[in-house]
């Protein structure tokens, strides 16, 4: 293994972490990966988190030139964050040991995250490495590892989050808004992305960039991965209570979980009545996916756990945000929280649960008045930038600040 003083290197760019659980018979495939980028090899270094496996992961680990650490608390948050405090890139990259990267992977991530310091997190694409098992074409088919639905999804209008399977981050950043939640079984990647969203920090999805992963192939890992993404959901669903359902008591979350497992079961016996073949299959694998994800919420719903970092409103979308027009003085909403993400500004009204996307040219005058220009500088910059006429460019700001306000976004101040 790579001695301490290797890690001492002046052009080190770039730390890959790879956490490990019982990766014996996956993770030879992942290093061999890893050494075969197109990168220089003094500018990274890779390190492998073994998360208290109890395989043979460290002796498959043991010839390979790599930064091996020993991490005993058994989640996915512990091992990432201890693969961080021994880190010495500017950039933190992250695969999984059960995936396989391409040769270009790297490069790709660190042009894209290095060429904006706006950027603060890039993600690639992650395939299906084999699609011979039943299970691994479900989760191909369903994009349960979609990178563009995490972070770039028109479609899901959800908070962007990213899949730490392909991914790179800047490390002052993580250090900054604090590294992953070790409370969590799993889902840590997406209640990290949830915090730079909200902290007004930007993800851009690189699809050029590709890792395959090896799907789980066998019944009980599969479902069992599906009830512990269920345990995890309900603990950031705790988290983030007062922010995403603050009106939501334990008592209605529970009844409201009881309910949605009996109708899964009840479809779920239902599809079996179904002679469609495949159509037949993934449908009552979905069902059982939904059946085993309600149920991990449920258990978790009823275990007392004190969560050691519970996040608070007042902590969400810190850069407030004052404009004077027209003679009023207004603010952002108490209830609105906002993000850019891939050259687009998004808005969530949280207490009418109304998600807005809005185009580049938005995003634009929004990070001119969130940097401190008043809005009549803010015109004259755009219009130099786009070379306008200002008296254009005031009509769609002026434009752009009265739907603020009709959309309860913009209140006075």
């Amino acid at each position: 293994m790579v001695q301490e003083s290797l890690n001492d290197i002046q052009n080190l760019k770039v730390s890959i972490i790879v956490p490990a659980y019982n990766a014996a018979q996956k993770i030879a495939f992942c290093l061999d990966s890893l050494f075969n980028l197109d990168f220089p090899a003094e500018e990274r270094e890779i390190i492998v988190v073994d998360n208290n496996s109890t395989d043979e992961t460290k002796e498959i680990v043991s010839p390979y030139p790599v930064k091996y650490v020993f991490e005993s608390k058994r989640t996915r948050g512990a091992a990432r964050n201890k693969g961080i405090s021994v880190a010495k890139g500017k950039y933190i990259a992250f695969t999984d040991s059960d995936c396989i990267v391409d040769k270009n992977w790297l490069k790709i991530l660190f042009e894209a995250v290095e060429s904006d310091d706006n950027i603060a997190a890039c993600g690639g694409k992650i395939v299906a490495h084999k699609t011979d098992n039943i299970f691994e074409r479900f989760a191909e088919e369903r994009d349960m590892l979609s990178q563009k639905l995490a972070m770039d999804s028109d479609v899901n209008q959800e908070i962007p989050r990213v899949v730490t399977a392909n991914a790179i981050f800047r490390k002052d950043v993580l250090e900054e808004i604090g590294l992953f939640d070790e409370d969590l079984i799993t889902s840590e990647d997406t209640e990290l992305g949830w915090r730079l969203s909200f902290g007004g920090y930007q993800m851009k999805y690189i699809p050029e960039s590709l890792v395959y992963h090896l799907h789980i192939r066998d019944f009980k890992n599969f479902f069992l991965h599906q009830f512990e993404y269920g345990c995890a959901s309900h603990l950031v669903f705790r988290k983030y209570r007062y922010i995403l359902g603050p009106d939501v008591s334990k008592t209605k979350y529970f009844l409201t979980r009881i309910r949605a497992l009996w109708r899964l079961t009840i479809n779920a016996f239902r599809i079996l009545q179904i002679n469609k073949g495949k159509e037949k299959a993934h449908l009552f694998i979905e069902n059982i996916v939904q059946l085993f994800f309600v149920f991990g919420q449920i258990c978790m719903s009823l275990k007392p756990i004190k969560l050691s970092n519970r996040l608070d409103i007042r902590r969400v979308a810190p850069k407030e945000i004052y404009i004077k027009y027209n003679g009023f003085d207004l603010k952002l909403n108490s209830g609105v929280v906002w993000f850019l993400n891939n050259d687009s500004l998004r808005i969530f009204n949280l207490k009418d649960d109304l998600f807005y996307r809005l185009n580049e040219t938005a995003a634009e005058i929004w990070q001119r008045l969130i940097d401190g220009q008043n809005l009549s500088d803010a015109i004259n910059g755009i219009s130099e930038e786009y070379e306008s006429g200002p008296e254009a460019i005031r009509e769609d700001v002026i434009d752009f600040i009265n739907q603020l306000r009709q959309e309860n976004i913009l209140i006075a101040a």
